[in-house]
């Protein structure tokens, strides 16, 4: 009977051992996958709330002053609605305004475009001209026209690209432009709409406070804010402190980009329009 009666107590034992076993398995397994769905949740967490940045930054919204904490804004806002249009230069037979004159190489030929044809209200500081290359040319306005001037070779043609942004101010290229010689018949194509970022928008936004920035937009998390050109050459580089380190290196930090097009400047006013991307990080 004792034989038996000890063979009874090592039952009991052993199964109370392979309980607090499977007890521990069960626990360690239970605090494992709570600490997997805290995590997976602080991920899902952040990166909404850097998608939410990213609409925020690339949405429109009225102007405010980065001096005045007041009227900081609950979505950053930094779009414009701005216009392009293209206009070609053909020196070839079929452009020439004389059908029956001969082509020529040509020296400053006028090129006119009358600005009242597009229905917009916008004068010579919200105007850019490019050329193929992308560089900014000289203009002039008189009356109605913006006109400029333009080489051409025979059977050459040239593509020329104008931008308008009713409020923002963009560098003076207005000079003075010859009229003398006005052979060509130039094609104007039809206006678009362009979603681009606005230069002096981005400039409010780097003087903003950071601190009420984050409380205005209502975010619970740290967030940095970069946006580069084509180069990955940093044009904008806002956060806390503007402090370029101050992003960790590892943890749960949670970055998205979108490719945007914004007005890039030197000495506050416009000289060009570039394509570049913006990338929000998200952490802390």
């Amino acid at each position: 009977m004792a034989g038996k009666k000890g063979a009874l107590q090592m039952d009991y034992i052993l199964a109370i051992g392979i309980f607090l076993l499977m007890f521990a398995i069960l626990v360690s397994f239970s605090t494992n996958y709570l600490q997997t769905m805290k995590n997976t949740l602080s991920v899902s967490l952040r990166r909404g709330t850097a998608t939410d940045l990213l609409d925020s930054i690339t949405c429109y919204d009225s102007s405010w002053n980065h001096s005045d904490v007041s009227s900081y804004p609950a979505r950053l806002g930094l779009k414009t609605d701005m216009y392009r249009f293209f206009v070609l230069v053909n020196n070839s037979q079929n452009y020439l305004k004389n059908q029956s004159g001969n082509l020529t190489d040509l020296t400053n030929e006028l090129v006119e475009i009358n600005k009242t044809a597009f229905g917009l209200d916008f004068d010579e500081n919200s105007i850019l001209v490019l050329d193929e290359d992308g560089n900014s040319m000289s203009y002039n306005i008189s009356g109605d026209m913006i006109i400029f001037n333009v080489d051409a070779s025979i059977d050459e043609a040239k593509w020329f690209t104008v931008y308008i942004d009713d409020d923002s101010n963009f560098t003076d290229q207005t000079s003075s432009v010859s009229t003398a010689l006005n052979n060509i018949t130039e094609v104007v194509y039809p206006l678009e709409r362009i979603d681009a970022i606005q230069y002096k928008k981005i400039y409010e936004l780097n003087l903003s406070n950071y601190t009420t920035m984050k409380q205005k937009l209502g975010l619970d998390y740290n967030f940095h804010i970069r946006l580069y050109d084509e180069s990955d050459n940093i044009f904008l580089d806002y956060a806390s402190g503007y402090n370029l380190s101050e992003i960790p290196e590892r943890g749960n930090v949670i970055a998205l980009q979108r490719y945007v097009v914004y007005q890039s400047a030197s000495a506050w006013q416009i000289d060009d329009i570039k394509k570049g991307k913006f990338i929000v990080y998200v952490f802390g």
